[in-house]
Formats: structure tokens, C-alpha cells, sequence
């Protein structure tokens, strides 16, 4: 058994198990979940006020996306 980078491991008998984390599709979701992130941040600092601090629709829905 061979563990690696590319291929999260290989078997001895040539099986290779992929490495979920160099798919597409999960780098699409890590790659908006930044952008979402960044969004809420700047949202959220604007949204401040004095000590206080008011939700608003959009934070509520750019919080609740959930990702594996």
C-alpha cells in the first residue's frame, strides 16, 4: 500500500483510490465557499453598528450553504 498526493492510495494490486480533494467539482465548491466567505466578511463589517450587529437576508443564505 502506497500512500501519495495524486492518488490518495495504491494498492498492491494496482487499484488506486482517487484523491477526492484534486477532483473539479471540489475545487469549484472550495473556490466559492472563498468567495462566499470574503463576501460575508466584508458584508458583515459593514453591517456593524457600534456594538451591534444585524442580520440580513443575504448573510442568513450565504451562511446556511453548507459544504463537504
Amino acid at each position: 500500500m502506497d500512500l501519495g498526493i495524486k492518488d490518495l492510495a495504491i494498492i498492491s494490486d494496482a487499484t488506486k483510490v482517487k484523491n477526492i480533494n484534486k477532483t473539479h467539482t471540489i475545487r469549484k465548491l472550495k473556490k466559492t465557499r472563498r468567495r462566499l466567505q470574503r463576501q460575508v466578511s466584508r458584508k458583515y463589517q459593514m453591517n456593524k453598528k457600534g456594538d451591534r450587529y444585524c442580520k440580513t437576508g443575504n448573510l442568513i443564505k450565504s451562511e446556511n450553504i453548507s459544504f463537504q
